[in-house]
Parts: structure tokens; sequence; C-alpha cells
């Protein structure tokens, strides 16, 4: 019965991630990396395109994943939040994936806390982590 009041960025996350999949030939989904997409009359950079041509000013996974609802709401940060969520499910070899996909579920169940990250990822080195993820972004193929 009430707001998410802590890692708001991972719901937006996975629900942005998810609508970049494509279903080819029926059967097989397809994760796909536009340059751009479609924004009223026009067209923006694609969220991970966006990653990949603003990673110098990528924000500290710390201080982004700290955002509240209100200060989340920007375009920029609905595109980190879509990279990074690809990053925590198939960066790294998928290291990250159960951890996530814990958090996701404690979110889905309105049990977020402040720690909840911390719980979901015990003994995550942040910055090993973001190294990782920079790395992870500067070698995403984007379509042609």
């Amino acid at each position: 019965t009430r707001q998410i009041q802590h890692h708001f960025w991972s719901v937006e996350a996975i629900a942005n991630f998810m609508g970049y999949h494509v279903l080819d030939d029926g059967t097989t989904w397809r994760l796909t990396h536009p340059r751009t997409i479609p924004m009223g009359p026009g067209m923006i950079e694609g969220p991970f395109a966006w990653c990949v041509n603003n990673k110098a000013s990528l924000p500290p996974l710390r201080r982004f994943m700290a955002l509240s609802q209100q200060e989340f709401m920007t375009v920029e940060n609905y595109h980190i939040a879509a990279t990074l969520a690809y990053f925590l499910l198939e960066g790294e070899g998928g290291k990250y994936r159960a951890s996530f996909a814990k958090l996701l579920e404690k979110i889905h169940e309105v049990r977020d806390e402040p720690g909840t990250f911390d719980a979901c990822f015990p003994g995550v080195n942040h910055d090993a982590m973001q190294t990782e993820w920079l790395r992870f972004v500067a070698a995403i193929d984007l379509d042609d």
C-alpha cells in the first residue's frame, strides 16, 4: 500500500531494459542496441547509445542507486537505469544476475529499505563494480 521508497531506479531499469528485446522468428528473443529511439515527433539517443556516448559523465553507481523517485525522473536517468539492468543481468558473465533478481523481488514485495542493495549483493566491492560497469558500457556494440 506504500510507494517504493528506496531503489526506485530498479523498477524502471528492468521495465526499460525489457523493452529493447524483439522476437525473432516467433520463438527467440533478442536484445537490440538501437542508436536512436522514437520520442514524440522525433528521435533521441537510445539508452545504451546514450551511456556509451556519455561514459565519462556517468554517475557513481552508489550515488545513482540512492536517487529518490523525484530525483530519478530524467530521460538520462532512465537511460542509465536500462543500461544498468543490462549490466546487472549480463555483465561479468552474469555474476550479479541472482543478486539483481533478489533486489527486484524485495522491491516487488515493497520490502525496500536503505540497505536492501547491500543485503541482496552481500560482499560486493562497490569500487570493483563501478570499474566493471564502465568497462561493460564501453564494450556495448550498438546496432547500425
